[in-house]
């Protein structure tokens, strides 16, 4: 499946005048941003003078909106305790796998990576390890790496891409990732697994408050542990106005009190397409969710399967599901747990003998009712499904496929489904259950076009691949996309791989739009473009790829200095960068361009004011 590849794409509006840095270690393996090993003399200004760490980079500049800080390959040891009160600030790795900051060798017990407190914050590409925080940074919650929010001040447009948080709290505490009240937050790719491994009481990620808006996509949440506490991939302690959603997200070897892969106390959790495998409770005694325990709030889980998940011993209530009100949480006064199960799998898990996958309860007079709709239960054993409770009543009523579930208790209802089986599999990241170790889908990059003797050529880059058939480009036409190319895939690969195409019917300007489909046939949109010149034209052209404006068709020998200005709608300048040339006939703004979507005008002179390019460019955000 598709990895999205947001920040090279897409245009954000930010002040225009930010500033770029640079970061590298003192090696040049791996390398994507910088051409020379890092240095705290340095200024950090351009890739030939990084600095050596994020430490000296703040202790020389405060960076501001729109500020952006590339991180080259490495394993940096030297850097902790940040803390973002700047909104606008964009972090980005030479990969998760690549730029790694890791705290084992110089660290404390009560270090932390990054306190975010600021709004329009982006994070990419790079892992985070070893940090064992015990400290508290905010009121309510403070992550053993991450702490986001909490402040007092609304947060919003949080996003983490491709970001590895994974062997952190080896002493036990809170998990490595905690969004607090008040903030939208985004988790994109990679994921937070291998946190405090088999001790403790870490875990993966926690929603703690009320207003929390929580998306976890294409994520990874895996071999966390919280031994002592509940939910050891996930915690939600939320409000009425706690909102999580995950999909596409694989919880898989998560230990926890109850609900090894997740608990909820309060709030509201959507479950899309994800994967539950081989998470289980530690407690031998009473105890519920083997997968997902819920204490009271809203859950609706679809096509989401639920297969080897456990109990740690004949106490336990629920294998997959354990439903039953408790009172933890001050976010909330709900009382009452509602969940819907739809084309949800339940195959092989094992508690004791009250309901091997899912398992309800009134408990302190409060009701509980769940709801599946063409479900399968392959679970073998009794009881499937176990509803405790009469008053007020309980309830599970289910639609199945195939064989009748088993049951137990008051209020059970089993009907026979006479829908379609919904059988495809989520296709989230893949985990291999060594820590760092995780193999992300497809992640595509910088998709442009330019000419190429006379005719249009599409341009993209792989990061990686997986279970990768062809990549299809579409043009727009009449309002909407046709098939123009199918290019192959590489299958299954982790190296770079670059990719071309050229249009030889069509030189026009036009929408056009990139997509990968996977071997079973699923397809994923990358991105669309405008592509903004007629190649038939000996004319030079201006167009914005990688956030930079580019020149091309510039076949000038001299070597007169570019100057780029670019103008908004009512003609005031929100752009002026000198031009670098990249090749005999391109040139490159030096400044990184981040404008808001639309129409702006271009003009390009030489240093004695010779107009080279004026012409119109459209922005797509």
């Amino acid at each position: 499946m598709l990895k999205y590849f947001y920040v090279l794409i897409i245009c954000f509006p930010i002040h225009i005048g930010a500033t770029s840095y640079y970061i590298n270690d003192l090696g040049n393996s791996g390398d994507v941003f910088t051409t020379s090993i890092g240095s705290n003399t340095n200024s950090g200004l351009t890739p030939s003078t990084p600095k050596l760490s994020l430490t000296n980079l703040f202790a020389t500049y405060s960076l501001g909106a729109g500020d952006i800080v590339y991180i080259d390959a490495g394993t940096y040891i030297d850097d902790r305790n940040f803390t973002i009160t700047a909104n606008g600030l964009t972090f980005i790795g030479a990969g998760y796998d690549k730029t790694i900051f890791d705290n084992l060798t110089n660290g404390t017990s009560t270090d932390y990576f990054m306190y975010i407190n600021a709004s329009d914050f982006s994070m990419e590409s790079l892992s985070i390890t070893n940090f064992e925080n015990q400290g508290t940074q905010v009121p309510g919650h403070s992550g053993q790496a991450i702490t986001i929010g909490g402040g007092g001040t609304p947060l919003t447009n949080i996003l983490f891409t491709n970001v590895s948080v994974y062997g952190n709290g080896a002493s036990g505490g809170n998990p490595a990732i905690v969004v607090n009240q008040d903030t939208e937050v985004t988790l994109h790719g990679a994921g937070s697994y291998c946190n405090s491994p088999s001790t403790a009481y870490t875990g993966g990620v926690e929603a703690f408050g009320d207003n929390i808006t929580l998306i976890i996509e294409d994520y990874i949440l895996s071999g966390n542990y919280k031994t002592s506490f509940n939910g050891g991939g996930l915690r939600i302690e939320g409000g009425d106005n706690t909102y999580v959603t995950v999909t596409n997200s694989r919880f898989s070897d998560n230990v926890a009190n109850e609900g090894g892969a997740i608990s909820q106390f309060n709030g509201t959790l959507r479950v899309i397409d994800c994967l539950f495998d081989g998470n289980s409770t530690s407690n031998s005694g009473t105890h519920y969710g083997g997968a997902y325990r819920i204490g009271s709030g809203t859950a609706h889980f679809s096509r989401c399967q639920f297969i080897n998940n456990t109990g740690g011993g004949t106490g336990c209530r629920g294998g997959a599901i354990g439903a039953r009100y408790v009172s933890t949480g001050a976010f909330s006064s709900n009382k009452t747990i509602t969940i819907q199960l739809d084309s949800c799998i339940f195959e092989n898990n094992s508690p004791g003998t009250r309901g091997k996958d899912v398992y309800g309860a009134n408990g302190s007079s409060n009701v509980c009712n769940i709801t599946g709709v063409d479900c399968q239960f392959l679970t073998g054993g009794n009881y499937n499904l176990y509803s405790d409770g009469t008053s007020p009543a309980s309830s599970i009523n289910v639609s199945y496929f195939g064989t009748i579930p088993t049951s137990s208790g008051s209020n059970v209802t089993r009907t026979l489904s006479g829908n379609t089986l919904y059988t495809a599999a989520p296709s989230p990241p893949t985990y291999t259950g060594t820590c760092g170790s995780i193999v992300l889908p497809t992640e595509v990059i910088d998709f442009y076009s330019s000419c190429n003797e006379g005719n249009l050529q599409f341009n993209w880059k792989t990061i990686s691949e997986v279970n990768n058939d062809f990549f299809v480009i579409e043009k727009r036409t009449d309002n909407a996309f046709e098939e123009i190319a199918r290019i192959d895939g590489n299958g299954t690969t982790q190296t770079i791989t670059e990719y071309s195409w050229t249009d030889e019917k069509t030189n026009q300007s036009g929408y056009y739009r990139l997509s990968q489909v996977d071997y079973n046939g699923s397809k994923h949109e990358v991105s669309t473009i405008f592509s903004n010149y007629n190649c038939a034209s000996s004319s030079t052209h201006v167009y914005n790829r990688n956030d930079k404006l580019i020149l091309s068709n510039y076949n000038s020998r001299s070597n007169s200095d570019i100057t780029f200005f670019l103008y908004d709608a009512s003609g005031k300048i929100v752009l002026n960068t000198s031009g670098i040339r990249t090749s005999i006939d391109t040139v490159e703004s030096e400044s990184i361009l981040r404008v808001a979507s639309g129409v702006y005008f271009v003009k390009v002179l030489t240093n004695n004011e010779e107009v080279i390019n004026q012409s119109k460019i459209i922005i797509i955000q």
